[in-house]
């Protein structure tokens, strides 16, 4: 049986809360899952229960992707996975909501001003227990009316080169590894397509020596000869593979990617 260790909910970009996918979780005959949001673990206690209540027979570990910066590589995600606490992670996970607020109401301010009016107040309100983004902005201008999809948004206004976008606040990826230690967690670097040369492994071994124990070594964006490589050079680390799901269909489907449920006990040393 196969652990998906890369999931995602509608606390954060994905559509579906807690309670639907453990029922898929369950249909796709997974062993267990992790519940890694970005930039948030708000949905992590309501997962824990149901599992405890209604799936104690599978495994789930609570987690977060970290949206990191380096200045070299760019943008690096930490997948960070927890025991049965991340109370001390909590410090953290307030600065990226408030990183992220303030990133959301600029760009809210921005579609004002090309005419597309969303009320920010609103948003406040419905998404106060999200950790607001571009996902959601596109998704509330569908809704409006003003686009058939959040992909169109997503390749035209809130694209990187968009008229109304604006950059994420840069949280340094070894701060986030050295916080994810202090506070009991296992950080692991997220689907490294960036690693194709002597340069950007050099960073890779850095963060290694700052606390990073994994790497997710199989992912929909990572072909299958760079996860043979990956395994081979970073086998001593804790190797994950996660579908990185949102929603139904596609690449990022639930079943096609996870690791075998007993090399997560591995994981459990680790903590």
């Amino acid at each position: 049986m196969l652990f998906d260790s890369h999931i995602h909910s509608f606390f954060s970009d994905g559509i579906y809360p807690p309670a639907e996918l453990w029922k898929k979780i369950v249909a796709k005959g997974l062993g267990g899952w992790a519940l890694t949001d970005h930039d948030t673990m708000e949905g992590v206690e309501e997962a824990t229960q149901l599992w405890q209540k209604h799936y104690p027979d599978k495994l789930f570990v609570g987690g977060c992707e970290f949206s990191t910066h380096h200045p070299e590589v760019g943008e690096v995600h930490i997948l960070a996975y927890f025991g049965s606490s991340y109370e001390k992670i909590l410090p953290l996970l307030a600065i990226y909501r408030r990183s992220r607020i303030r990133r959301a109401k600029r760009m809210v301010e921005l579609l004002r001003k090309e005419g597309y009016h969303l009320d920010w107040d609103e948003l406040v309100v419905k998404y106060d227990d999200k950790p607001l983004g571009r996902m959601h902005l596109a998704r509330e201008l569908v809704e409006a009316g003003y686009f058939s999809s959040p992909s169109q948004v997503f390749h035209g206004l809130l694209d990187s080169r968009g008229r109304c976008y604006v950059p994420r606040e840069e949280i340094r990826t070894e701060e986030v590894i050295q916080s994810v230690v202090a506070a009991g967690g296992v950080p692991v670097l997220a689907h490294p397509a960036f690693l194709f040369s002597d340069d950007t492994h050099a960073y890779v071994k850095e963060w290694i020596q700052q606390g990073l124990m994994g790497i997710e070594y199989r992912h929909p964006r990572v072909p299958e000869a760079v996860s043979a490589f990956l395994a081979k050079e970073y086998g001593s680390l804790f190797l994950v593979s996660g579908s990185d799901f949102h929603d139904d269909g596609g690449e990022n489907d639930l079943g096609k990617y996870g690791i075998p449920l007993a090399k997560w006990e591995n994981f459990l040393s680790l903590r």
